[in-house]
């Protein structure tokens, strides 16, 4: 991060580093479609506290490096209101049409066309979520189809998680922890497995992880 900072700054570009925690899936969809259904939630006024700390403390800092806000802080509360009011959600719209993009469904969600398969995934066992091991939870998402393991591998837009648990909450056990969405019931249980697999509970309370750890100006 401080050698990309340096870089910036060495041209002459206005510039702000974030380091922020990477120990567990930001938000709760993953999978190409999953994560446009949550942006559009998202500006369409839902709160959704690690994505939402992140990203607006991102806009912030950018509405304050262009002139549109005088702290990070006030860039912080003028996204938080952009996003209240649906206007961030409006300029979405234009975005995408701009660049040919279809907006009914994006009006729309419900419309879109439904994964075959869908599939709930439930805690086995009970304690404190400790850890989260973010490589097989986006493998089990690749699995599924939401990525590439080949560059020709066809990618399935409908494919991916919502994964709800978030470290330091308390699991019980069948408490559901994930919704699996594809189309390809032949790498179903491998992606169910690795999911099973990703979380780490203790008996021991854990402490919830501080989401932005540094900011560098």
């Amino acid at each position: 991060a401080l050698s990309l900072i340096n870089t910036a700054k060495a041209f002459n570009k206005k510039v702000i580093g974030f380091i922020t925690d990477m120990n567990q899936p930001l938000g709760n969809y993953i999978g190409n479609w999953l994560e446009i259904v949550e942006t559009i939630e998202v500006l369409q006024g839902k709160y959704v506290p690690d994505l939402c700390e992140v990203t607006f403390n991102l806009s912030g800092a950018m509405l304050m490096i262009g002139g549109k806000a005088g702290s990070i802080e006030e860039g912080v509360q003028i996204s938080k209101d952009m996003a209240a009011s649906g206007k961030g959600f409006d300029t979405f719209l234009k975005m995408v049409k701009l660049q040919g993009g279809d907006i009914s469904v994006l009006k729309n969600p419900a419309s879109y066309a439904k994964a075959k398969i869908h599939h709930e995934v439930f805690a086995d066992k009970e304690g404190y979520l400790t850890a989260i091991n973010n490589y097989e939870v986006g493998m089990a998402a690749l699995e599924l189809g939401a990525g590439r393991l080949k560059k020709d591998d066809i990618i399935d837009p409908k494919a991916g998680i919502i994964f709800y648990p978030k470290l330091g909450d308390k699991i019980i056990a069948g408490t559901k922890i994930a919704d699996v969405y594809t189309d390809s019931k032949q790498k179903l249980t491998t992606s169910l497995n690795r999911l099973q697999a990703s979380v780490t509970l203790s008996e021991k309370k854990t402490a919830k992880p501080k989401l932005i750890r540094e900011i560098i100006q």
